[in-house]
């Protein structure tokens, strides 16, 4: 899997002058707020937001369709940091950024109108916070975290969750037969399992670097 994941240096840095990329040399002119993966994160975040907001208003066809659109672009937009060779440590917090902000305002906006199952997102919720707790705890002290494919994998499966509830919802609307339903959301029922019991793996994985001693610190890739 191709991570969003950087070096202290970005990309661009270790590149000469001269054989720097377009997209290298906007990159470095603007310290690395404008790069591709940036614009394809921000694009994602604000698919993802709208979506959610058509799904609140009762539009859930157009909601999933952005929704799912939106979650595509947090899978593509490490691959087109790699394609363009614009990596950098601002680029991997403006994504781990937007992946939090999407899964709380999803979990918050699915809760509201009754769409996720309270343990559902209980469990998602808890997830990400101890997740964000690690990191912080981390980067006071001095420990570097970097998303691991474990930790990927798990949000992929938590929006895969979160889809299949928000598919067996519009189905409702739609009057489908109740078998069509019941398979969706046991799906989705499995599927939360899977991205519980990974996702308490890689909270521990966080968690146990970011409080290893001074005489254990070092980089770690999770």
């Amino acid at each position: 899997m191709n991570l969003h994941r950087s070096d202290k240096k970005p990309q661009w840095e270790r590149t000469a002058e001269s054989e720097r990329t377009v997209w290298q040399r906007i990159a470095h002119k603007t310290h690395g707020i404008v790069t591709p993966a940036n614009l394809v994160s921000l694009t994602g975040l604000a698919l993802t937001m709208s979506g959610l907001q058509d799904f609140k208003k009762g539009n859930k066809q157009r909601a999933t369709a952005k929704i799912i659109l939106g979650r595509a672009c947090d899978i593509a937009d490490g691959l087109v940091a790699e394609h363009t060779k614009t990596k950098s440590p601002l680029g991997e917090a403006v994504d781990a950024t937007v992946d939090k902000i999407s899964m709380a305002h999803g979990l918050y906006v699915l809760s509201e109108t009754d769409t996720l199952p309270v343990v559902t997102t209980a469990s998602f919720f808890t997830q990400n916070i101890v997740n964000t707790a690690a990191t912080a705890i981390a980067k006071k002290r001095g420990v570097e975290l970097h998303p691991s494919a474990e930790g990927k994998i798990t949000t992929l499966l938590q929006w895969a969750a979160i889809g299949g509830y928000v598919i067996d919802s519009a189905l409702h609307d739609q009057n489908k037969d109740s078998d069509t339903m019941s398979n969706t959301a046991l799906g989705s029922h499995v599927v939360t399992a899977g991205a519980t019991v990974l996702g308490a793996v890689v909270n521990a994985q966080y968690m146990r670097t970011a409080l290893q001693t001074p005489s254990q610190i070092q980089t770690r890739n999770f």
